[in-house]
């Protein structure tokens, strides 16, 4: 009796070995026919719709790929993080993403600080990341050979904004006002460096603050007092939004400029007729794309889901996705080292423009479009598709 019972046992504990075998083949399996992309972006806290928009369009642009084959025989997948814009959180969100979701590349961050602070990790982990909207220089001077950009660094923005509104505006004296972090340094380097190299122009005020700011009144009154033309203004929403709200309703006209790097499908509803005639230069513009061979059928997808055109962020995110997608194929694997050669030697053919790296993972030459926000404050019109950052001067 003791040995049937001992037998019957042992076939239980066969048949469970057995069953788990093949549950965890099964999950074998369904993890086989996938190719997990890793997205880390700002969904909580004050930018929090920064990072909504951009992973809205990487989402779709995961779908996009997929219903055109995928890669390599599979299916993409996307892990999504948030950051809540904070690099220790940043840090959680990727080993997360590597450790326990086994990507194979991340998409993000979006904050240039977060991008930073997961180097280390991707590093050890042999990942490559393909940043969002990340524009501040810091980002690639590191010298980590595993992280790339999908956007043109701020410096590159202000000096293209400064350079429109010297050229075509006729401006002399310009304002900054900027966030106090990374991304607003760079912004105002980019000031810097566009003023310094543009004949007859001078940067006549500049200040950066937290970007919790909600009172400018103060400094508003202190930029006014120097009397430029043009307000550049470095710093995402909400400050970018209560900074140009604030100035018109202080009885200000100045000229107000901004980067699309910030500004989020809320900003022109946040503003409305405040908004008008404002100039910003852009990550990527839906009517710009519309005039590109692959640009044309990705904003016609979207806009038959969604029912509007997508938002520069939207775009942004798609891109990011859109060039591991290409690193995967080139390198005919999702190894790492591979997707990382493979970045070096193609040329992406997105949605915005066509891109190619330079050593360091910076982006070698873009178009970058200004906007002119419309009366209503929820469209734009007067679309320049390719301005460049004070005569391209010999940042890559």
């Amino acid at each position: 009796m003791r040995n049937r019972r001992l037998k019957g046992v042992a076939s239980v504990a066969v048949a469970l070995t057995v069953a788990l075998a093949a549950v965890t083949a099964a999950q074998a399996r369904r993890a086989a026919d996938t190719i997990k992309i890793g997205s880390i972006t700002i969904l909580t806290g004050p930018s929090a719709t920064i990072g909504v928009e951009t992973a809205r369009g990487a989402q779709f642009m995961v779908d996009y790929l997929n219903k055109r084959g995928g890669a390599l025989g599979q299916k993409f997948e996307l892990e999504s993080a948030d950051d809540a814009n904070n690099p220790q959180l940043a840090v959680q969100a990727a080993t997360q993403l590597i450790q326990q979701d086994h990507v194979v590349a991340i998409a993000g961050p979006t904050n240039s600080v977060s991008g930073i602070a997961i180097q280390p990790l991707l590093a050890q982990a042999s990942i490559p990341a393909v940043a969002y909207q990340s524009g501040a220089e810091q980002l690639t001077a590191t010298g980590s050979p595993w992280q790339f950009r999908s956007n043109t660094t701020l410096p590159h923005h202000f000096e293209a904004l400064t350079s429109y509104f010297a050229k075509f505006k006729h401006a002399k004296r310009f304002a900054f006002i900027g966030w106090n972090l990374a991304a607003g340094q760079s912004s105002l380097q980019g000031t810097q460096y566009a003023v310094a190299h543009t004949a007859g122009t001078s940067l006549v005020f500049q200040t950066t603050l937290p970007l919790t700011t909600q009172d400018f009144s103060g400094v508003i009154s202190q930029a006014k007092s120097a009397n430029p033309d043009v307000v550049l203004v470095g710093a995402p929403m909400p400050f970018a939004g209560v900074l140009a709200k604030q100035i018109r309703e202080s009885g200000w006209n100045v000229a107000i400029g901004a980067t699309g790097d910030f500004v989020t499908t809320d900003f022109g509803q946040f503003l409305g007729p405040a908004a008008n005639g404002l100039i910003m230069t852009d990550t990527g513009h839906y009517k710009c794309a519309l005039k590109r061979k692959v640009g044309k059928p990705w904003v016609t997808a979207w806009q038959k889901q969604f029912h509007r055109p997508p938002g520069a962020n939207e775009i942004a995110g798609a891109d990011a996705i859109g060039v591991i997608a290409a690193a995967i194929r080139k390198a005919r694997s999702t190894d790492g080292q591979k997707m990382v050669d493979a970045l070096h030697r193609m040329s992406y053919n997105g949605i915005r423009f066509a891109e190619q790296w330079d050593a360091k993972g910076n982006l070698k030459h873009t178009p970058i479009p200004i906007v002119v926000w419309a009366k209503n404050g929820t469209q734009l019109n007067n679309v320049m598709c390719d301005v460049q950052p004070v005569v391209h001067l010999k940042k890559p």
